[in-house]
């Protein structure tokens, strides 16, 4: 497992630097790891960001995870990313 998430880190940046992106709010981060079109939970995309070498959160950050939920809401509601209505789990996908 310690592995895979060190190859998906670095994956991650390789795929940072090859697109160019300059990610540097939550909506950036969000989006950017909704890119590949598989529908995630909120906490799925927050670990996602979690294995990234910069994150949108200060290293003091108390709720990083409830912002990253919050952030996935507001998304939808711009209709930037589709939420499901799975129950007991909401799933986010990218809407291109």
């Amino acid at each position: 497992l310690k592995k895979e998430n060190k190859q998906l880190k670095k994956e991650n940046e390789q795929l940072k630097k090859e697109l160019g992106f300059n990610l540097k709010t939550w909506n950036d981060y969000i989006l950017y790891v909704g890119r590949d079109g598989k529908q995630r939970t909120s906490r799925e995309i927050f670990n996602e960001i979690e294995l990234m070498e910069t994150k949108p959160w200060a290293s003091d950050a108390k709720t990083p995870e409830s912002t990253c939920s919050a952030t996935c809401g507001t998304l939808f509601s711009k209709n930037k990313l589709f939420k499901t209505n799975d129950s007991p789990h909401k799933y986010f996908i990218l809407l291109s």
